[in-house]
């Protein structure tokens, strides 16, 4: 692809992106929690930077926010509307000129995500999915379903046994990096580090979670492969 030569380094990428502003998100377990059993959605979306802007605002506050964007078809087949005419649509555009997608993986929803070091998203599952590193490296843990001793939340959405959901671990997934004491036994976690260049391919419903280990870090890929 010619994102991973071109886009390898942060200013290439940032001259190409300049005119999209992107959401800036966080995933924190009890947002997540309270706002699944609604819509779905990551967390609040007030602020859009681009992505120039979010590495310098990383960089000054260190906390563990990230650009990430989807895009899903319409009931017609279109783009829904976004507000601003076709935005999301025309920024997905200007991603496809560094890559295609993996023959056979096409997606039901488009999503690219953004991250600085020690950025990320706590365990959770959706859909199939797959996920091409085009910039920096990316630690994941994944585990398979937990069949029948799933646990739910109020709004009947699973949750994942968390050994010992500390603050750190709830609102911060790298934390599993620094204390292994904090994996939980038994539900079969494992663990790999992403490069760019590569794809990680998830089954339906198996259970993920990210810590960024670069400053610049970006994915593109699709769910409901």
């Amino acid at each position: 692809w010619r994102a991973t030569t071109a886009w390898s380094q942060p200013e290439a990428f940032f001259e190409e992106m300049a005119p999209w502003a992107l959401p800036l998100s966080t995933f924190r377990r009890d947002d997540w929690l309270r706002l699944v059993g609604s819509d779905g959605a990551l967390s609040s979306r007030p602020v859009a930077v681009s992505p120039r802007e979010y590495v310098a605002a990383h960089s000054a506050v260190h906390a563990n926010v990230f650009l990430f964007e989807r895009l899903s078809p319409g009931a017609d087949g279109g783009v829904r509307p976004t507000g601003a005419k076709d935005r999301r649509q025309q920024f997905f555009d200007a991603l496809a000129t560094g890559y295609e997608a993996p023959r056979g993986f096409d997606a039901e929803l488009g999503i690219f995500a953004m991250d600085g070091t020690a950025t990320g998203h706590g365990m959770h599952r959706h859909k199939e999915a797959w996920i091409a590193q085009l910039a920096g490296r990316k630690l994941w843990w994944i585990a398979p379903p937990l069949g029948p001793q799933e646990q739910k939340n109020a709004y009947g959405r699973p949750v994942f046994p968390y050994r010992n959901l500390s603050e750190d671990e709830g609102g911060w997934p790298c934390a599993w990096l620094l204390r292994e004491d904090l994996v939980p036994e038994g539900v079969g976690v494992e663990r790999c580090v992403q490069h760019p260049g590569e794809v990680l391919v998830l089954p339906t419903d198996w259970w993920h979670m990210t810590c960024s280990l670069d400053d610049f870090n970006i994915a593109i890929g699709g769910q409901g492969a």
